[in-house]
């Protein structure tokens, strides 16, 4: 009994980990035209990001019934070495950047501020760690607080 428990909780937290985004994702496909004409306008990929062609993201679910499209480049594009841009187009009556940020991955939180869930960005060099908290307000996320860990 005891080892069927260990097994259900270990299958639960890998369970959890499934809306996650890494930069690196295989799975990863090329995104809608509509879509990535949002992300080559914005100012994040017109400053850092100009020289890369592909786009490519996946659909993940950020509010409760509604999936939102997190993006990066393809091929190391602009990336550092440790970290590359992440944006996250809301999909609605019409599409819109919610998110431009830089990092290596993208955890999500259950915890549902003004309709969606609140996310980090992780960034981790051999110096230590990075973790970006955002928060929904209503129009985008905005950063919360950063901690830095050894």
């Amino acid at each position: 009994m005891r080892k069927l428990l260990i097994s259900i909780v270990t299958l639960c937290s890998l369970v959890s980990y499934a809306d996650d985004f890494y930069i690196e994702d295989e799975s990863l496909t090329s995104v809608d035209k509509s879509i990535e004409e949002i992300i080559k306008n914005s100012s994040l990929f017109k400053e850092n990001y100009k020289k890369c062609d592909v786009i490519i993201g996946k659909s993940l679910k950020l509010s409760e019934g509604k999936f939102s499209t997190i993006v990066a480049t393809t091929d190391g594009c602009g990336w550092g070495a440790a970290v590359g841009p992440i944006w996250i187009v809301k999909k609605d009556v019409k599409a819109e950047l919610i998110l431009s940020a830089s990092g290596y991955s993208l955890k999500v939180d259950k915890s549902n501020h003004k309709g969606f869930y609140d996310i980090q960005t992780l960034i981790s060099t051999s110096a230590g760690s990075n973790a970006i908290n955002w928060r929904y307000d209503g129009l985008k996320y905005k950063n919360i607080n950063r901690k830095l860990k050894k």
